[in-house]
């Protein structure tokens, strides 16, 4: 009776086993279509993003001949070339912190 018990048990944990397998491989298909489905997407995002580093490149580039785009690319954030060659601007004065 006790090896009986025992066969009932192995055999139980191996349908659990085959379960969550099952359950794991049903999962994994499907994420792996649902990848599938977004490298269009991706590969899309990937040539903007190339475009658009390429366009950043050469406008700072540009920069570097005529300083009249200085002050759009510091509008954006983007980083110029030497601060010195900075033409000041007039449009807004820059405050001192304050100190307690």
């Amino acid at each position: 009776m006790r090896n009986n018990q025992f066969a009932v048990v192995l055999a139980s944990l191996l349908l659990f086993s085959t379960l969550i397998t099952a359950f794991l491989i049903a999962r994994y298909t499907l994420s792996v279509r649902k990848l599938q489905t977004y490298a269009p997407s991706a590969a899309q995002v990937a040539q903007s993003r190339s475009l658009v580093q390429s366009l950043i490149n050469d406008t700072i580039e540009y920069s570097k001949r005529n300083p009249d785009v200085i002050p759009l690319l510091q509008q954006v954030g983007l980083p110029v070339g030497n601060k010195a060659t900075v033409p000041a601007t007039t449009s807004a004065p820059i405050s001192k912190p304050t100190t307690k």
